[in-house]
């Protein structure tokens, strides 16, 4: 009887009579005080979340009765419901609940849904398709998360980005547009944050709300925010975790959570939120896949460990895009380096690029004179006798050596099987004659080439 009772509260949250017909109720969209939790506090009723959370786990795993789950997990949604009722948002449950559903069985289409017509999402002519805040980077009015592990200069970047959209200048070598930047801080102690933007440059344009104001930054779901993005281009959250009370490894709190960021993009402002790895080797994010699945774009910054750096040079860096809902995913590589009195991040991707390049063709040419010197000494080697003399002279292992000769192939070698085995003979950078010995033709002769 108590389960039948929840549930008629709960009907008479979510939908009225209507001629006979089951509607949704354009007045109740923003829920009402659900009786249970009326003398109870924000923690008691988190504390009795956590409590339907246990209960419901334990009669999952046990094999309990359907009717008892399903109350369970109505006891859950109020108490979700009454939470979003007290920061002003509404009712996450209101259309998804069965008992809002029409008698087919699918929800309601009132008339005052806002269809729009996919001619009219069409670009107009001499429109771009995506409006960027950061030109072929970050687009406007979208949800972007950054990872990285500690010590990676996530804030920095966050800043800098925050300083130059501020400011309208370039950020990467990429151009973008002044606008109004709010930095909302609930991680960094006023120390570090002030040396940090002391390092960066200030703007006129880039306000803060830290952690140490009163009052201070509320979590995510609060009015306050949705004020912020009417009048803000760029919203950044440092970090994600200190945002909000749920579990980064339960989906349906995070789809809450990150339905709170998507909200802010509705007046057109682009939010940034700043999340850490986690602890797994290789993870890019900590949490559930709902966290990368409710933004747009999603950044991994990480720092180059292979590269060897000196003290007081730049620090090598790597932007991974692993999420782009615009582009192909693009990974830059960065540099952290000091500019006179400000700290800078430069986009060094073509010339690290063409320093790999550089790298890859002086290890083809130390591997092109092994084999010619194993030429010299005993004919046309095989590729047991190639892999044995680059492991012994230039310490090359029998994978990365396979590879090397597969890139070389046709530029700076060549092989074909023979006597049961792969020969290697080298090329010359010259063409090769043809005809007996004779030079190819080629107009005037080498003289006029060279």
């Amino acid at each position: 009887m108590e389960a039948e009772g929840r549930k008629q509260k709960k009907v008479l949250l979510c939908v009225e009579e209507n001629g006979g017909t089951m509607g949704i109720n354009r007045e109740l969209l923003t829920p009402t005080p659900h009786p249970d939790y009326e003398a109870f506090t924000v923690r008691e009723i988190q504390q009795d979340l956590e409590r339907i959370d246990n209960e419901l786990s334990f009669a999952k795993e046990h094999g309990a009765e359907t009717l008892f789950i399903q109350w369970l997990a109505d006891e859950r949604d109020f108490a979700l419901g009454e939470l979003a009722r007290r920061n002003g948002q509404p009712n996450p449950f209101l259309l998804s609940s069965p008992l809002c559903q029409g008698k087919a069985g699918k929800q309601e289409s009132p008339s005052y849904l806002p269809l729009i017509s996919s001619r009219d999402l069409l670009p107009k002519e001499g429109e771009e398709s995506v409006d960027w805040l950061v030109d072929n980077l970050i687009p406007k009015g979208c949800v972007v998360l950054l990872t990285a592990p500690p010590g990676s200069y996530k804030t920095f970047f966050a800043l800098s980005l925050g300083r130059s959209v501020g400011q309208g200048e370039p950020f990467l070598g990429r151009a973008l547009e002044a606008a109004s930047v709010t930095y909302v801080d609930r991680e960094n102690p006023r120390s570090v944050l002030s040396s940090r933007l002391k390092a960066v440059g200030p703007s006129p344009n880039l306000t803060l709300w830290p952690l140490w104001a009163e009052p201070e930054p509320p979590l995510l779901g609060d009015k306050s925010y949705l004020t912020l993005a009417s009048d803000r281009s760029l919203l950044v959250f440092d970090s994600l975790r200190r945002f909000h009370t749920g579990s980064e490894n339960a989906p349906e709190e995070m789809a809450v959570v990150m339905g709170y960021l998507r909200e802010l993009t509705k007046p057109g402002a682009t939010v940034l939120v700043l999340h850490h790895t986690g602890k797994a080797e290789g993870s890019i994010y900590r949490g559930t896949t709902e966290i990368l699945a409710g933004v747009d774009v999603a950044f991994s910054l990480e720092k180059d460990k292979q590269q060897t750096r000196v003290l007081g040079t730049p620090v090598p860096l790597t932007l991974r895009c692993v999420k782009h809902r615009f582009i192909e995913e693009p990974t830059l590589s960065l540099e952290f380096a000091v500019e006179g009195e400000r700290v800078v991040f430069r986009d060094v991707t073509a010339s690290r690029q063409e320093e790999r390049e550089e790298d890859k063709r002086e290890k083809l040419e130390e591997i092109q004179e092994v084999i010619q010197k194993l030429e010299r000494e005993q004919g046309t080697p095989n590729q047991t006798q190639v892999l044995r003399a680059l492991k012994n002279t230039l310490n090359i292992g029998k994978n990365a050596a396979l590879n090397l000769l597969g890139r070389g192939e046709g530029s700076h070698w060549r092989s074909e099987p023979k006597d049961g085995s792969r020969r290697y003979q080298t090329l010359s950078p010259f063409p090769e004659t043809i005809g007996r010995g004779k030079e190819e033709s080629l107009g005037g002769g080498w003289e006029q080439v060279l």
